[in-house]
């Protein structure tokens, strides 16, 4: 067992791998010989998801919607700024008065 803990806290070649799976002892499935082939139970009162439909329960989602966009105009703004900071101006639209 200690080599077991060994093996898998650290990156195993196949080797080891295989070596440690010789070591476990085989689990016998015979109990679960009367339930391998029923059916999987499906729900009443609901038809069964297409597997497309199982396929989106998986696919990711955008949790922070718009967040993307908000940071897009947050960087266009910033720049937007820096760009205005070093234009060179005179002064005199901004109502500066010259020294």
């Amino acid at each position: 067992m200690k080599k077991l803990l060994a093996v898998t806290s650290s990156i195993a070649t196949d080797a080891e791998w295989q070596e440690m799976a010789a070591t476990l002892p085989f689990v016998s499935t015979q109990r679960y010989n009367d339930i391998m082939d029923c059916l999987h139970p499906q729900p009443h009162g609901r038809a069964p998801l297409s597997a497309a439909q199982r396929a989106a329960q998986f696919m990711p989602f955008a949790a922070l919607s718009g967040y993307e966009a908000l940071v897009r105009r947050t960087a266009q703004e910033q720049l937007d700024a820096v760009t205005q900071a070093d234009t060179p101006v005179d002064g005199i639209e901004q109502g500066w008065i010259p020294a």
